[in-house]
Order: structure tokens, then sequence, then C-alpha cells
């Protein structure tokens, strides 16, 4: 299998794992106990979006410098909850 190829599907993988982590936050107030939101946020911010990045940045090293959207997307997501539990 040719490198791009694979750059393709990790970045595929990433961009998944971000629209899940979005998805997740937005639906956790309605499908879940108050209690458990918080918690759904914290693995959002601590696993999802990093492996996010990762995906984005190795699928920009093997594939194409258009990857780097994601990985920036990534960062900004994670900033943006960050800043948003600060408050």
């Amino acid at each position: 299998m040719p490198r791009g190829h694979r750059g393709k599907i990790i970045g595929r993988a990433g961009l998944i794992a971000l629209f899940a982590s979005w998805a997740a936050i937005w639906v956790a107030p309605f499908v879940m106990p108050p209690p458990w939101v918080p918690r759904v946020w914290l693995v959002t911010i601590a696993i999802a979006l990093p492996c996010a990045v990762v995906a984005g940045v190795i699928a920009a090293r093997m594939a194409s410098k258009w990857w780097y959207v994601l990985a920036g997307a990534g960062l900004l997501s994670a900033a943006v909850l960050l800043a948003d539990l600060a408050v």
C-alpha cells in the first residue's frame, strides 16, 4: 500500500475522531445525566482531540499538507473547550 494512501486513511480516522468528539459534547447534555457531562468533556479533551491532532499531523506528513487543517481544528477545539471550562 503506498504511503500516501495510508496517510489518507489516518487522516480520515482523525477526522472521524474530531467529529465524534464534537458530537459527544453537543449530545451529552441531552443523553447523559448532569453529573456525567463534565466527564464527557474531560474524556474529549484528554483523549479524542489529541488523537485527532496527532492523526492530522501524521496524515499531513504522509499524504497531503491539507491534513494540517485537521490538526489545527483539533487544537482550536481543545482551546475553546478549555476556555469554556475555565469560565
